[in-house]
Protein backbone atom coordinates (compact mmCIF):
# COMPACT_ATOMS: atom_id res chain seq x y z
CA UNK A 1 0.00 0.00 0.00
CA UNK A 2 1.46 3.39 -1.02
CA UNK A 3 2.32 5.82 1.77
CA UNK A 4 1.93 8.78 -0.58
CA UNK A 5 -0.70 11.39 0.23
CA UNK A 6 -3.49 11.44 -2.37
CA UNK A 7 -4.16 15.07 -3.26
CA UNK A 8 -6.84 16.56 -5.49
CA UNK A 9 -5.47 19.95 -6.57
CA UNK A 10 -8.00 22.29 -8.21
CA UNK A 11 -7.67 25.37 -10.44
CA UNK A 12 -8.99 26.19 -13.92
CA UNK A 13 -5.70 26.80 -15.72
CA UNK A 14 -2.52 24.70 -15.70
CA UNK A 15 -0.10 26.96 -17.57
CA UNK A 16 2.11 30.03 -17.16
CA UNK A 17 -0.32 32.63 -18.50
CA UNK A 18 -0.75 34.35 -15.16
CA UNK A 19 0.73 34.44 -11.67
CA UNK A 20 -1.89 32.21 -10.04
CA UNK A 21 -1.89 29.67 -12.89
CA UNK A 22 1.93 29.59 -12.83
CA UNK A 23 2.02 28.94 -9.09
CA UNK A 24 -0.65 26.24 -9.44
CA UNK A 25 1.36 24.48 -12.13
CA UNK A 26 4.70 24.78 -10.30
CA UNK A 27 3.29 23.55 -7.00
CA UNK A 28 1.43 20.67 -8.63
CA UNK A 29 4.62 19.56 -10.40
CA UNK A 30 6.66 19.76 -7.19
CA UNK A 31 4.05 17.95 -5.12
CA UNK A 32 3.86 15.19 -7.71
CA UNK A 33 7.50 14.30 -7.05
CA UNK A 34 6.59 13.21 -3.53
CA UNK A 35 2.81 12.65 -3.39
CA UNK A 36 0.06 11.31 -5.65
CA UNK A 37 -1.49 14.38 -7.25
CA UNK A 38 -4.59 14.69 -9.40
CA UNK A 39 -4.71 18.12 -11.05
CA UNK A 40 -8.33 19.07 -11.66
CA UNK A 41 -8.34 21.70 -14.41
CA UNK A 42 -9.49 22.52 -17.94
CA UNK A 43 -7.84 20.80 -20.90
CA UNK A 44 -8.10 23.88 -23.13
CA UNK A 45 -5.63 25.80 -20.96
CA UNK A 46 -3.45 22.88 -19.90
CA UNK A 47 0.23 22.86 -20.81
CA UNK A 48 2.13 19.65 -21.27
CA UNK A 49 4.28 18.49 -18.38
CA UNK A 50 6.78 15.75 -17.61
CA UNK A 51 5.74 15.64 -13.96
CA UNK A 52 4.04 12.40 -12.84
CA UNK A 53 0.63 14.05 -12.59
CA UNK A 54 -2.78 12.60 -13.24
CA UNK A 55 -5.34 15.00 -14.73
CA UNK A 56 -9.09 15.21 -14.32
CA UNK A 57 -10.57 17.45 -17.01
CA UNK A 58 -13.26 19.98 -16.17
CA UNK A 59 -14.40 22.28 -18.96
CA UNK A 60 -16.42 25.41 -18.16
CA UNK A 61 -19.50 26.22 -20.21
CA UNK A 62 -17.82 29.29 -21.70
CA UNK A 63 -14.40 30.83 -22.24
CA UNK A 64 -14.68 34.59 -22.30
CA UNK A 65 -13.35 37.79 -20.77
CA UNK A 66 -16.52 39.82 -21.19
CA UNK A 67 -18.45 40.37 -17.98
CA UNK A 68 -21.20 37.83 -18.47
CA UNK A 69 -19.03 35.21 -20.16
CA UNK A 70 -16.32 35.33 -17.50
CA UNK A 71 -18.91 34.95 -14.74
CA UNK A 72 -20.31 31.88 -16.52
CA UNK A 73 -16.79 30.48 -16.96
CA UNK A 74 -15.95 30.81 -13.26
CA UNK A 75 -19.33 29.56 -12.01
CA UNK A 76 -19.63 26.58 -14.35
CA UNK A 77 -16.08 25.39 -13.70
CA UNK A 78 -16.57 25.60 -9.94
CA UNK A 79 -19.90 23.73 -10.03
CA UNK A 80 -18.51 20.98 -12.26
CA UNK A 81 -15.30 20.75 -10.23
CA UNK A 82 -17.38 20.37 -7.06
CA UNK A 83 -19.26 17.45 -8.59
CA UNK A 84 -16.03 15.79 -9.70
CA UNK A 85 -14.51 16.23 -6.25
CA UNK A 86 -17.46 14.49 -4.63
CA UNK A 87 -17.07 11.62 -7.10
CA UNK A 88 -13.31 11.39 -6.45
CA UNK A 89 -13.52 11.72 -2.65
CA UNK A 90 -13.00 8.00 -1.91
CA UNK A 91 -9.69 8.22 -3.81
CA UNK A 92 -8.43 11.37 -2.06
CA UNK A 93 -6.90 12.25 1.30
CA UNK A 94 -6.87 16.01 0.71
CA UNK A 95 -8.73 18.38 -1.60
CA UNK A 96 -6.72 21.56 -2.18
CA UNK A 97 -8.54 24.36 -4.00
CA UNK A 98 -6.87 27.51 -5.32
CA UNK A 99 -9.00 30.61 -4.85
CA UNK A 100 -12.66 30.01 -5.66
CA UNK A 101 -12.10 27.17 -8.17
CA UNK A 102 -14.50 24.84 -6.33
CA UNK A 103 -17.11 25.29 -3.58
CA UNK A 104 -15.67 22.71 -1.16
CA UNK A 105 -12.17 21.88 0.06
CA UNK A 106 -10.00 20.71 2.93
CA UNK A 107 -7.33 23.26 2.07
CA UNK A 108 -7.68 26.58 0.25
CA UNK A 109 -4.97 28.87 -1.10
CA UNK A 110 -6.43 32.35 -0.60
CA UNK A 111 -4.96 35.05 -2.82
CA UNK A 112 -7.62 37.65 -1.99
CA UNK A 113 -11.05 38.03 -0.38
CA UNK A 114 -13.53 39.57 -2.79
CA UNK A 115 -15.69 41.71 -0.41
CA UNK A 116 -12.50 43.23 0.97
CA UNK A 117 -11.19 43.88 -2.55
CA UNK A 118 -14.41 45.66 -3.54
CA UNK A 119 -14.42 47.75 -0.37
CA UNK A 120 -10.77 48.70 -0.82
CA UNK A 121 -11.32 49.71 -4.44
CA UNK A 122 -14.25 52.00 -3.72
CA UNK A 123 -12.68 53.42 -0.54
CA UNK A 124 -9.50 54.41 -2.38
CA UNK A 125 -10.43 54.90 -6.03
CA UNK A 126 -14.12 55.87 -6.20
CA UNK A 127 -15.24 56.87 -2.69
CA UNK A 128 -18.18 58.91 -4.06
CA UNK A 129 -19.61 56.05 -6.17
CA UNK A 130 -21.96 54.76 -3.47
CA UNK A 131 -24.63 53.53 -5.90
CA UNK A 132 -22.11 51.65 -8.05
CA UNK A 133 -20.60 50.15 -4.92
CA UNK A 134 -23.94 48.64 -3.91
CA UNK A 135 -24.51 47.33 -7.41
CA UNK A 136 -20.98 45.92 -7.86
CA UNK A 137 -22.10 42.24 -7.88
CA UNK A 138 -24.64 43.07 -10.63
CA UNK A 139 -22.42 45.37 -12.68
CA UNK A 140 -19.60 42.81 -12.51
CA UNK A 141 -21.33 39.42 -12.32
CA UNK A 142 -18.04 37.61 -11.76
CA UNK A 143 -17.74 39.41 -8.40
CA UNK A 144 -21.14 38.10 -7.42
CA UNK A 145 -20.13 34.57 -8.45
CA UNK A 146 -16.90 34.79 -6.45
CA UNK A 147 -18.70 35.96 -3.31
CA UNK A 148 -21.23 33.11 -3.55
CA UNK A 149 -18.40 30.58 -3.91
CA UNK A 150 -16.41 32.16 -1.07
CA UNK A 151 -19.43 31.96 1.23
CA UNK A 152 -19.66 28.23 0.42
CA UNK A 153 -15.94 27.67 0.99
CA UNK A 154 -15.47 29.73 4.13
CA UNK A 155 -18.12 28.31 6.43
CA UNK A 156 -18.11 25.73 9.22
CA UNK A 157 -16.46 23.31 9.30
CA UNK A 158 -13.82 25.71 8.00
CA UNK A 159 -11.09 24.48 5.65
CA UNK A 160 -7.49 25.27 6.45
CA UNK A 161 -6.84 28.57 4.66
CA UNK A 162 -3.37 29.38 3.33
CA UNK A 163 -3.38 33.18 3.17
CA UNK A 164 -0.65 34.79 1.10
CA UNK A 165 -0.45 37.86 3.38
CA UNK A 166 -1.42 38.95 6.87
CA UNK A 167 -3.91 41.36 5.30
CA UNK A 168 -5.67 38.49 3.50
CA UNK A 169 -5.81 36.57 6.79
CA UNK A 170 -7.42 39.58 8.48
CA UNK A 171 -9.93 39.87 5.59
CA UNK A 172 -10.91 36.20 6.03
CA UNK A 173 -11.63 36.75 9.70
CA UNK A 174 -13.49 40.03 9.18
CA UNK A 175 -15.56 39.10 6.10
CA UNK A 176 -16.32 35.42 6.73
CA UNK A 177 -15.55 34.78 10.38
CA UNK A 178 -12.82 32.25 9.65
CA UNK A 179 -11.15 31.55 13.01
CA UNK A 180 -7.47 32.34 13.44
CA UNK A 181 -6.65 28.68 14.09
CA UNK A 182 -7.94 27.81 10.60
CA UNK A 183 -5.59 30.28 8.89
CA UNK A 184 -1.90 29.99 8.09
CA UNK A 185 -0.04 32.91 6.50
CA UNK A 186 2.25 31.46 3.83
CA UNK A 187 3.87 34.21 1.72
CA UNK A 188 4.67 33.44 -1.90
CA UNK A 189 8.25 32.26 -2.14
CA UNK A 190 10.94 33.54 -4.48
CA UNK A 191 13.15 31.35 -6.63
CA UNK A 192 16.57 32.56 -5.49
CA UNK A 193 18.25 30.82 -8.42
CA UNK A 194 16.23 32.95 -10.84
CA UNK A 195 15.96 36.17 -8.81
CA UNK A 196 19.47 36.73 -7.58
CA UNK A 197 21.76 39.71 -7.35
CA UNK A 198 23.55 40.31 -10.65
CA UNK A 199 25.74 43.43 -10.52
CA UNK A 200 26.47 43.30 -14.26
CA UNK A 201 22.79 43.12 -15.22
CA UNK A 202 22.02 45.93 -12.78
CA UNK A 203 24.67 48.13 -14.31
CA UNK A 204 23.50 47.35 -17.86
CA UNK A 205 19.87 48.25 -17.12
CA UNK A 206 20.79 51.46 -15.31
CA UNK A 207 23.09 52.50 -18.14
CA UNK A 208 20.38 51.84 -20.74
CA UNK A 209 18.02 54.22 -18.88
CA UNK A 210 20.77 56.68 -17.95
CA UNK A 211 20.16 56.21 -14.23
CA UNK A 212 22.97 57.06 -11.77
CA UNK A 213 24.23 54.20 -9.64
CA UNK A 214 23.17 55.87 -6.37
CA UNK A 215 19.61 56.73 -7.47
CA UNK A 216 16.72 54.74 -5.93
CA UNK A 217 14.76 52.73 -8.51
CA UNK A 218 11.57 50.78 -7.77
CA UNK A 219 9.94 48.51 -10.37
CA UNK A 220 6.19 47.85 -10.22
CA UNK A 221 4.87 45.12 -12.52
CA UNK A 222 1.19 44.37 -13.05
CA UNK A 223 -2.07 45.80 -14.27
CA UNK A 224 -5.00 47.42 -12.46
CA UNK A 225 -2.53 49.52 -10.50
CA UNK A 226 -5.29 50.95 -8.33
CA UNK A 227 -5.63 47.41 -6.89
CA UNK A 228 -1.99 46.37 -7.06
CA UNK A 229 -0.63 49.00 -4.69
CA UNK A 230 1.10 51.50 -6.98
CA UNK A 231 -0.25 54.38 -4.89
CA UNK A 232 1.26 52.86 -1.75
CA UNK A 233 4.58 52.36 -3.54
CA UNK A 234 4.66 56.03 -4.54
CA UNK A 235 3.76 57.17 -1.03
CA UNK A 236 6.36 54.82 0.41
CA UNK A 237 9.08 56.25 -1.82
CA UNK A 238 8.04 59.76 -0.79
CA UNK A 239 8.39 58.84 2.89
CA UNK A 240 11.96 57.61 2.40
CA UNK A 241 12.97 61.20 1.60
CA UNK A 242 15.63 60.01 -0.80
CA UNK A 243 16.26 61.14 -4.35
CA UNK A 244 14.28 58.75 -6.57
CA UNK A 245 14.17 58.29 -10.31
CA UNK A 246 11.00 59.67 -11.89
CA UNK A 247 10.20 58.06 -15.22
CA UNK A 248 7.84 55.79 -17.10
CA UNK A 249 8.13 52.70 -19.27
CA UNK A 250 5.93 52.13 -22.28
CA UNK A 251 3.50 49.17 -22.04
CA UNK A 252 4.84 45.99 -23.56
CA UNK A 253 3.05 44.46 -26.55
CA UNK A 254 2.42 40.89 -25.44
Amino acid sequence: MSDRLRIGYVYRDFNRNGSIASKFRDRAERLAQHESVIAICAAATRDTTEAPLRFETIEPLARSRNRIGYAIECASFAVRAGRRIRWLRPQLDVVHVVGFAAPEADLVTVNAVRPAEIAQYFDRVEPQARFRRRLAPLLRPQSGVVQILERRLFRPPFPLCLAETRAVADDLQRCYGVPAEAIEVVPTGIDLKLFKDDPEARATVRTSFDIPDDRLVVLCVGDSFERKGLERAILGIARTRVDAEDGALQPLAL
